[in-house]
C-alpha cells in the first residue's frame, strides 16, 4: 500500500478516534477492531506491538487520573479514565502499525507529498537519523557519573545532580548538533532548496 495512503488512513482513524470516543466507553472500545485488523494482516507481533504502545501510557494516566476529580461523579470520572486511557492506547498502537509496515523513507517522502510543511518533515527526519546520537550523549553522561560517583552506594542518579546532568546533556547535545548540522552544510545541505 502507498506510504500516503497509509498515513491519511492512520490520520483519519485517530481523529475520529478523538471525535466519535469522546464520552461513550462502548464506542471507544470498537475501535480496537483496526489496530488489531492490521496488526494481524500486518503480520506484526501483538505483544511487541503492545509494549511500545504501552509506554505512552504513564502519560495518558496522569492526565485521565485528573479527570477522575474534576468529573461531576465518581462513575463519569471513571469512565472518562478508562477511555483517555483506551484512545491513547489504540492511537498510539495505530502509528506504531504504520511505522512499522512502512520504510521511515517513505513516510517522509508521502509527507512531502502531502504538503506538509517543509520545516515538520526536515525536523522529523533529523529526529529520526539523530536519535542515536543523542542516545550515545546521554549513555556517555550517565557512564561519567557513575565514575565520578564510585564511592557512593546509590545506584542511579541523584535528584540534586540531576538538573546538572541535563543542562551538561543538552549543551553537549546541542554542540554535537551543530557540528552536524555543519558537516551537512559542507556537503552542500540545504542547497537544493
Amino acid at each position: 500500500m502507498d506510504a500516503g495512503l497509509k498515513i491519511i488512513i492512520t490520520v483519519i482513524y485517530i481523529l475520529s478516534l478523538l471525535i466519535f470516543a469522546r464520552d461513550n466507553l462502548f464506542v471507544s472500545s470498537l475501535f480496537v477492531f483496526y489496530p488489531v485488523i492490521m496488526t494481524a494482516f500486518a503480520e506484526l507481533s501483538f505483544i511487541h506491538i503492545l509494549k511500545r504502545a504501552l509506554l505512552a501510557l504513564p502519560f495518558a494516566a496522569v492526565a485521565a487520573f485528573s479527570n477522575i476529580f474534576f468529573a461531576p461523579n465518581l462513575a463519569k470520572g471513571l469512565c472518562t479514565f478508562v477511555i483517555i486511557i483506551l484512545r491513547t492506547i489504540f492511537s498510539t498502537w495505530s502509528v506504531i502499525i504504520l511505522i512499522g509496515t512502512t520504510p521511515f523513507h517513505k513516510i517522509s517522502f508521502a509527507m512531502k507529498k502531502l504538503h506538509i510543511p517543509q520545516i515538520f518533515v526536515m525536523l522529523l527526519e533529523m529526529t529520526y537519523r539523530y536519535i542515536a546520537v543523542l542516545l550515545d550523549e546521554v549513555f556517555q553522561t550517565v557512564i561519567a557519573y557513575k565514575l565520578r560517583s564510585a564511592g557512593r552506594t546509590e545506584k542511579s542518579v541523584s535528584i540534586k545532580h540531576f538538573g546538572k546532568m541535563v543542562a551538561n546533556l543538552f549543551v553537549r547535545s546541542f554542540d554535537r548538533a551543530s557540528r552536524i548540522y555543519d558537516a551537512m552544510k559542507c556537503r552542500g545541505y540545504g542547497d537544493y532548496e
